[in-house]
């Protein structure tokens, strides 16, 4: 599979944010999410990234029904002013894939 990128709604600064990103897409119809979540920020050490977990409920996120063990979630916070970030999320699934999705976010404080 290729790199997949995702873009962010940006944050301020000082704001936290509790993200949750539907991997449904990537994965096939009969796959799931085993194992631990990585959620690592790849070029300096200024976000704190904490919460990294597998949804393991069904849930809605906007129009969009996600399936148990086909979502994963995570907290951000920290970062500094008009820098943006990338951010590496890699998890295993039940089928043997490992599943890469980069996120991109800028922290602005809207000036």
């Amino acid at each position: 599979m290729g790199k997949v990128l995702i873009t962010l709604d940006p944050r301020a600064p000082g704001a936290v944010r509790d993200y949750h990103i539907n991997l449904g897409p990537q994965m096939a119809d009969d796959d799931t999410v085993t194992g631990a979540v990585t959620v690592t920020e790849q070029t300096t050490a200024d976000l704190t990234i904490s919460g990294k977990a597998l949804v393991t409920e069904t849930y809605t996120h906007g129009d969009q029904t996600v399936a148990a063990d086909r979502g994963v979630k995570f907290r951000l916070a920290g970062g500094s002013d008009g820098t943006t970030y990338t951010i590496l999320l890699s998890v295993a699934t039940a089928g043997g894939e490992t599943l890469e999705l980069y996120l991109k976010q800028l922290v602005t404080d809207g000036s």
